[in-house]
């Protein structure tokens, strides 16, 4: 029987991977979907491993909205699993590591029958990115489901914290902003380096034309973009703490 269409490969492994283990499910939907669109040989306007899509597409076809499609993206970025290009209307998507992944001649067959890939992992691999083994399981990223009480406690009393709102109550409204960032895939960590990026801003502490603060914890955690941009305010100042530093070690 043939079967149209072609076929992808997918390593056991994968069911340990971060993207399927610890990331929403629409997560994988979209890192499937990627893998299965990429072309797996060259051709005259894409390589092996890379396509053109819209944002669109990848939505009508894994149910994602743009937030989760973009997100998801973002994160497979950083973690080195694809590469992205702008292209007029959409943008080109590479698949890094595709041929290696893609090959049967580098999975080889113990003698239980289970499949493993000949080459080394490390956490630069992209199809199983960030497998993890039983001596890896201490650095594990600090990671829950959005539904667990406790995760979202621990970013709310994080909060309190940093940037003492001892009396402040841990309303439904705050819980579900929280809530809803877990569910879109941020970790507890990243929650946390946003408090700190506000903590990081001059300006959200205050130091502005109004001289308000503006540490809410709904502006905080408004949506990803906004986790994001405090994100950005806390790497400048570790940046210049670190440009300081090596400013008078070198006198």
């Amino acid at each position: 029987m043939k079967i149209e269409g072609g076929a992808t490969i997918w390593a056991r492994q994968t069911i340990d991977s971060e993207i399927f283990y610890n990331k929403p499910d629409k997560w994988f939907k979209i890192w499937f979907y990627l893998v299965a669109k990429a072309n797996h040989t060259d051709n005259k306007r894409f390589k092996e491993g890379s396509c053109f899509l819209k944002y669109d597409w990848i939505m009508n076809a894994t149910g994602a909205n743009k937030n989760e499609v973009d997100h998801c993206i973002r994160w497979l970025k950083s973690a080195t699993m694809i590469a992205t290009q702008k292209a007029t209307r959409g943008f080109i998507v590479n698949v890094l590591k595709y041929p290696d992944f893609q090959n049967l001649q580098n999975y080889k067959s113990d003698g239980n029958g289970e499949t493993k890939a000949k080459q080394k992992r490390n956490k630069s691999d992209t199809i199983n990115k960030n497998v993890k083994n039983g001596k890896n399981d201490k650095n594990k990223p600090n990671t829950c489901v959005a539904g667990n009480s406790s995760a979202t406690r621990e970013v709310f009393d994080y909060w309190i914290s940093k940037l003492g709102h001892t009396k402040a109550k841990f309303t439904r409204d705050r819980k579900g902003k929280i809530s809803a960032r877990l569910k879109e895939g941020f970790s507890i960590d990243e929650l946390k380096r946003a408090i700190d990026g506000c903590v990081a801003s001059s300006y959200h502490m205050g130091d502005n034309d109004d001289g308000k603060v503006y540490d809410n914890i709904n502006l905080i955690f408004r949506n990803a973009e906004k986790i994001e941009s405090f994100w950005g305010y806390l790497k400048q100042k570790e940046q210049n703490y670190d440009k300081l530093t090596t400013r008078y070690s070198n006198r």
